[in-house]
């Protein structure tokens, strides 16, 4: 989470960087939400967890490279919905 989290805030302070760099990042987030959803299933409460995710995705939207549009779908594929809660 920490990785996903700080990955977006050197993205928004350095600018654009190069495809490479945003795949990684993608992947990280999706390895992020798969450890979201299984703490989850251990009966932990994710709801700050999901919320730094939906605050990533939502940020990313304006984030060139396809990556604010595959954060959408990974939010989309692992929570269903596009509410934080």
């Amino acid at each position: 989470m920490h990785t996903v989290v700080q990955g977006h805030r050197i993205t928004d302070e350095l600018g654009d960087i190069d495809e490479k760099y945003y795949t990684t990042m993608e992947d990280f987030y999706e390895d992020a939400a798969k450890l979201v959803i299984a703490a989850q299933k251990q009966g932990h409460d994710i709801k700050l967890l999901k919320e730094k995710l939906h605050e990533v995705m939502l940020k990313a939207k304006n984030v060139g490279w396809g990556y604010g549009d595959e954060l959408s779908y990974l939010w989309s594929e692992y929570f269903g919905d596009n509410n934080a809660e």
